[in-house]
C-alpha cells in the first residue's frame, strides 16, 4: 500500500513542478536538465526518509504529502 501512496506523492511532485515551469520559456535541453535534476532529488529524498524514519513515521510523511 505504501508503495501507491509513494507514486501517487511522486505524480503530484511532477504535476506542481510543470505547475511552476509554465511561468517561464523553457529550451529541450533545459526540460530534460530540469526532469533529471528533479528525479535527482526525490532519490535522494527516498534514502533520506528510509535511512532516517521507521516505517510508521515514513507512512506518516507519505500521508502527509499526498
Amino acid at each position: 500500500m505504501s508503495e501507491i501512496r509513494a507514486k501517487i506523492q511522486a505524480i503530484y511532485k511532477v504535476k506542481r513542478f510543470f505547475q511552476e515551469s509554465r511561468k517561464r520559456t523553457w529550451g529541450k535541453g533545459e526540460v530534460i536538465l530540469a526532469l533529471v535534476e528533479m528525479q535527482r532529488n526525490m532519490l535522494i529524498e527516498e534514502v533520506e526518509l528510509l535511512n532516517h524514519n521507521t516505517p510508521e513515521a515514513i507512512e506518516q510523511i507519505i500521508q502527509e504529502g499526498a
